[in-house]
């Protein structure tokens, strides 16, 4: 399956060698529940296959949740400043807008030979102006894991407090959303009859050779 001609609405790639992670991420929300399952390319029988198995999946859970698959999603309204601040399901730091990140670079030496540079940071990260996200990088390398760590949540603590004195004294605090697995919605599905399909591709006609007289 070529992903440049399938609707990959509600499916997205996920390619990260540095944790050995190859997959297709699956996910729909409904009434602030977000149900995800992912497909891993090694597991499925690689890139192709797997985004066939993610495709027919992702059409099963659409189903179970009335999701139209031909509406453009909607998405959530906000005006600025925030009454809230919701924390992601894959953060790790346990603190909502700080997450830590390894960003790479390739220089080249004074020999004239290109090398590349690897350096880990913390981030703190806050929207303080409508569509305006501002961030600040704590280097690990400079100040220490903890350290670095600790600086980037005082920052983002010093942030939260400025946006908040912005706030009008009464707002309505929305749903947090929740994660789940698409697997509570999507019971009865099975990859492996998928896999055990034949491809559908046709073979080329075998060309009729004249007989020698």
């Amino acid at each position: 399956m070529n992903p440049k001609s399938t609707n990959l609405k509600g499916i997205s790639r996920i390619d990260a060698p540095d944790r050995n992670e190859h997959c297709w991420l699956v996910r729909a929300t409904k009434d602030s529940v977000t149900y995800s399952k992912s497909f891993a390319d090694k597991k499925y029988g690689g890139k192709e296959k797997t985004l066939k198995i993610a495709v027919e999946y992702r059409d099963k859970l659409y189903k179970a949740l009335n999701i139209d698959l031909n509406k453009p999603r909607k998405r959530g309204f906000r005006e600025f400043p925030y009454p809230f601040f919701t924390k992601k399901a894959n953060n790790k730091t346990g603190i909502v807008g700080v997450y830590r990140t390894t960003k790479t670079a390739e220089k080249q030496t004074p020999e004239g030979k290109k090398t590349v540079v690897v350096r880990d940071h913390y981030v703190a990260s806050i929207n303080i102006e409508k569509y305006k996200q501002v961030q600040k990088f704590f280097s690990v390398a400079e100040h220490g894991e903890e350290k670095a760590r600790k600086m980037a949540i005082a920052w983002r603590k010093k942030m939260e407090k400025e946006v908040a004195s912005r706030m009008p004294a009464k707002m309505n605090k929305p749903k947090e959303m929740q994660y789940v697995s698409g697997d509570e919605i999507v019971k009865d599905f099975d990859p492996s009859a998928l896999m055990k399909k034949p491809s559908t591709s046709k073979s080329a006609p075998k060309k009729k050779t004249k007989a020698k007289k």
